[in-house]
């Protein structure tokens, strides 16, 4: 114990003073804490001024009903969403029209081959043949972009423009 006080006692006003600027450290520490913790009490009491604690246990209940609420409706929502988008793709949106001169000596490009296709190409193709003295129309039904009924050249041409395949519209 001698021997300790030996080497500490040369330097005692150095240690004092090392101990007193960390008590000074420590206190304006304690001083920044204390200010922080007042400002969240301040900002506290105004957030919950006029709510007892069966008022702040009510409103949490409701807040949570609110959320449960529109959770539920986010699903529906989803739901519909989803038969939309199922509804959209089966509509038959896709459209290819090809006008043409079916009878070279007759008509102005007065014929026509107009192709309905939905997301799958599954629709139709119609086709009217304009004569001077007669006019034919006949429809196929289109199941993936090809029909059991042997396709003319233009038909292919109509298909081929409702599912994106082809940008000229007419021959």
């Amino acid at each position: 114990m001698d021997s300790l006080r030996e080497i500490v006692s040369p330097y005692v006003v150095e240690l004092l003073l090392g101990m007193m600027i960390v008590q000074f450290i420590l206190v304006i520490v304690v001083l920044v804490n204390w200010i922080k913790f007042r400002r969240i009490r301040q900002q506290q009491k105004r957030l919950l001024r006029g709510v007892t604690r069966e008022n702040l246990e009510h409103l949490i209940h409701e807040y949570t009903r609110s959320v449960h609420e529109a959770e539920r409706q986010l699903d529906e929502a989803a739901v519909q969403l989803d038969e939309l988008n199922r509804k959209m793709s089966a509509l038959k949106g896709k459209i290819g029209l090809v006008r043409y001169n079916a009878l070279a000596e007759q008509g102005n490009n007065l014929s026509f081959s107009l192709a309905l296709v939905d997301e799958e190409q599954n629709g139709v193709v119609i086709s009217s043949l304009y004569g001077r003295h007669q006019t034919y129309a006949y429809a196929k039904p289109v199941v993936r972009g090809t029909s059991e009924y042997s396709l003319s050249k233009e038909e292919k041409e109509a298909i081929a423009l409702a599912v994106g395949e082809k940008q000229e519209a007419y021959v």
